[in-house]
């Protein structure tokens, strides 16, 4: 019995998405990087917080506003140290928090570099029926599916697409915009192999446990 190929992809972007918003000094829309780092100011018994952005033209400084006249009580004193600090993890989730950054006027450029950690689940690595993706992805990736499958899976996105239609190629739970969609945590890829031909079921079955060269898709 062939049996089926499971694995487990998780995906983690490289840096934290680009902020696309007007620059007061270049007077016109520009991209802002995060600085990784927080500027905290106090007044009595309240504090405002900011995560920093740089012009990637001229430097100048753009901040992101994280906390505001909170009550220094009211605020964790572990996140409270992250902030004077500048902690690295806490910089990077704020820095992926998309809906704050959209609140705050700012168009995102997601980030195209990411890390695929492909990790064999269980099941048959050699001639298998069938091949299982789950996709693990902790931060926002944003990236096309058909694109991303592309990539990992050492294909075109035609031959991506082909799959799909046919029904070689099956997303659970199915998306609105199929193909289109962006990658999400927890999807699962489902391919039936018996279905492709000898060349590509090879293809196919050790990209899905290989890591590929990290390129900007």
């Amino acid at each position: 019995m062939r049996g089926i190929l499971r694995v487990t992809w998780t995906v983690t972007p490289l840096w934290p998405p680009v902020a696309r918003r007007h620059c007061s000094n270049c007077n016109r829309p520009q991209r802002f990087r995060t600085s990784g780092k927080f500027r905290v100011n106090a007044q009595k018994k309240r504090i405002d917080v900011w995560l920093l952005y740089r012009c990637e033209i001229c430097e100048a400084n753009w901040n992101l506003p994280i906390v505001e006249r909170a009550l220094v009580t009211a605020i964790d004193p572990a996140a409270l140290c992250g902030f004077m600090q500048n902690e690295e993890g806490l910089a990077r989730r704020h820095g992926f928090d998309l809906e704050r950054l959209r609140r705050h006027g700012a168009q995102i450029e997601a980030c195209q570099d990411f890390d695929v950690r492909k990790i064999h689940a269980n099941g048959c690595r050699h001639d298998p029926e069938a091949i299982e993706v789950t996709l693990r992805a902790n931060e926002p990736c944003e990236l096309r599916l058909d694109q991303f499958l592309a990539g990992e899976f050492r294909v075109s996105r035609s031959c991506v697409a082909r799959l799909a239609d046919r029904g070689v190629l099956t997303i659970f739970p199915a998306a609105r915009k199929g193909l289109r969609a962006a990658l999400a945590d927890g999807q699962v890829i489902r391919l039936r192999l018996e279905q492709v031909d000898s060349a590509l079921a090879l293809t196919l079955t050790r990209a899905a446990v290989e890591d590929v060269s990290r390129v900007s898709l």
